[in-house]
């Protein structure tokens, strides 16, 4: 596709990686002490299935205003020197949605994070991860640096 899908490069670099995850995960909820064929093939299809979204998303016309709301939101989230944003705020102060803001935050995972403190759930830059925690007193990780 002449690099039509690079932006789709993290998700499909990830896939093995994630069916690998899906299964322990699906493993460990069924009570097995190891992974099945059975539980194999299923997370494969659940990660199949996302990357075949992801590709239909990208290919439906709908990542130009996908970005135009991603860039809106970031605009929103960097104002002041800022790095966080109660979602919210999103509801109350633009025509984002929440559900909008999530899924924006789902389509760009190497962008944003959402971290709950509380009742309350913030939209957080991923490369601010650690500054977004500490202000709002939440515990870090020493893996958070890893992403």
């Amino acid at each position: 596709m002449n690099g039509k899908l690079r932006t789709q490069a993290s998700l499909l670099g990830k896939a093995r990686e994630n069916a690998i995850r899906l299964a322990v995960i699906f493993a460990q909820a069924e009570g097995s002490d190891r992974i099945t064929a059975d539980i194999a093939k299923r997370a494969c299809r659940v990660v199949s299935y996302s990357i075949c979204v992801s590709v239909v998303l990208f290919s439906s016309g709908m990542l130009p205003e996908i970005e135009h709301d991603r860039a809106k939101m970031d605009a929103m989230i960097r104002q002041n020197d800022g790095f966080y944003k109660k979602i919210s705020f999103f509801d109350q102060y633009s025509s984002l949605r929440s559900e909008r803001v999530e899924f924006i935050v789902h389509t760009f995972p190497d962008l944003y994070e959402i971290v709950k403190k509380g009742k309350g759930r913030y939209v957080v830059l991923k490369d601010r991860l650690n500054d977004a925690k500490q202000v709002l007193g939440i515990e870090t990780d020493d893996d958070d640096d890893l992403f």
